[in-house]
């Protein structure tokens, strides 16, 4: 061990020193305790050579909190450091064991430990990680995506009025548009408590996202693995489309809403993909309809009438050819009883204006579809009908002509003789 004294301004920090801000009431505490009871572990460094001054310089390797309460409780007297050959790498190490005995480094100051750790010794992140306490690569991944973020919004997170998994989620948006960020994470670090937090972060998240991003429908789109290769991008693609055109899956542009609703945070490469989408939907489309083979358009169906009808249709024609020939034996007083309103009869504006042989005809036709029942119209029985029409000509002592069923009389009543 091998101790010397030095002047305040003679004593450099550990380059590789992680923490940003020192805690004051640690100082007071350490600044008690080197009153009362001295310095109980002398701290280690290096000296260095500094061409500017006649002396060199050294380096702690650890100990700086314990220098600053030995300067704030003796100012002139020069502070005792054990001088020892010490390597970068272990240098690094020192500085790293002597902040993770405290366990309160923010995800910042972390996040540039690490990141000047790796820089420096040229190790993967998982060995960089290792001993800040991470022990798989994604940890130490999302730890080093927190330097994508603004300033503004790093020193929120550091000084703790933003957690940790808040700023993790504003990573992607800070790509896009940093100064909304920067007011998000204000909003989100100003709520009051847990619940009006999250409320104020799901707020943010969805203004920010009908304002920047494009939601992606996989019902009227493609899916998520399509292309499977990298495609060139189409010559009409917007401005700030990549050249090459990948999947979405795994895109870090694709945001996950809540595991069915996703937003593309690239609206550029969404309006390229769309492009080609179309385009490739329009080449299957024409195949198709060159396989496909003509079908013939089916020939439409006769609809057969229906007999019931016909049946009717039917009797009626013979009702209405048998009325010229009896309506000419209904007596005139019968005639005329009906002007009575004591009948009851319903007189229809024809007989008002007909004359005696309408009149005739009119009733006729009355009487002969009150004798025959409609149910042998829907029962298809014309025959039944005619025979009907026959037998109430015969109490009428009335001879029908042979063809009456066919031809209608002369209106003058009787045909006349060739």
């Amino acid at each position: 061990m091998t101790i010397h004294e030095f002047p305040y301004k003679l004593i450099a920090p550990n380059p590789w020193q992680t923490r940003i801000e020192d805690d004051p009431d640690h100082i007071q505490s350490l600044r008690e305790s080197i009153r009362k009871n001295g310095l109980l572990q002398i701290p280690k460094g290096r000296t260095i050579f500094q061409p500017d001054h006649l002396r060199d310089h050294v380096q702690l390797a650890f100990g700086h909190s314990r220098l600053k309460a030995w300067h704030a409780e003796f100012p002139d007297k020069p502070f005792p450091v054990d001088v020892v050959g010490l390597t970068d790498r272990q240098m690094a190490d020192y500085a790293i064991e002597e902040n993770e005995r405290r366990h309160d480094l923010s995800p910042i100051e972390k996040m540039r430990a690490i990141r000047n750790y790796m820089a420096s010794f040229k190790v993967h992140e998982l060995e960089a990680g290792a001993p800040f306490g991470y022990k798989t690569q994604s940890a130490v991944a999302n730890i080093l995506r927190l330097a994508n973020l603004p300033e503004k919004t790093q020193e929120l997170v550091h000084k703790g009025r933003l957690p940790e998994r808040y700023a993790r989620a504003l990573v992607l948006f800070s790509r896009m548009d940093a100064k909304a960020v920067d007011q998000g994470a204000a909003k989100i670090a100003g709520a009051e408590d847990e619940t009006d937090r999250d409320n104020q972060y799901h707020n943010f998240m969805r203004t920010f996202l009908n304002t920047h991003g494009t939601y992606f429908n996989y019902m009227n789109t493609w899916p998520r693995n399509w292309p499977a290769k990298p495609i060139q991008a189409p010559a009409t693609a917007p401005k700030g489309s990549p050249a090459l055109l990948t999947a979405c899956t795994g895109c870090p542009w694709l945001f996950d809403r809540n595991g069915f609703s996703m937003h593309c945070l690239r609206p550029a490469c969404h309006s390229a993909k769309t492009i080609l989408w179309k385009q490739k939907k329009l080449k299957q489309e024409a195949k198709i309809k060159k396989t496909e083979t003509p079908i013939k358009p089916a020939k439409p169906k006769k609809e057969k009438p229906d007999p019931k009808i016909a049946y009717a249709a039917e009797a009626k024609r013979l009702i209405k050819a048998a009325v010229p020939h009896l309506a000419q034996m209904i007596p005139v007083q019968l005639v005329d009883l009906l002007h009575e309103p004591i009948i009851g009869v319903w007189i229809s504006p024809e007989w008002k204006r007909g004359g005696l042989r309408e009149k005739r005809q009119l009733l006729m036709a009355e009487l002969l579809e009150d004798a025959i029942p409609c149910s042998q119209y829907d029962a298809g029985k014309p025959a039944a009908t005619k025979e009907k029409i026959k037998k109430i000509a015969c109490s009428l002592r009335i001879r029908l002509p042979k063809d009456w069923d066919s031809t209608e009389p002369q209106k003058g009543g009787k045909k006349k003789r060739k």
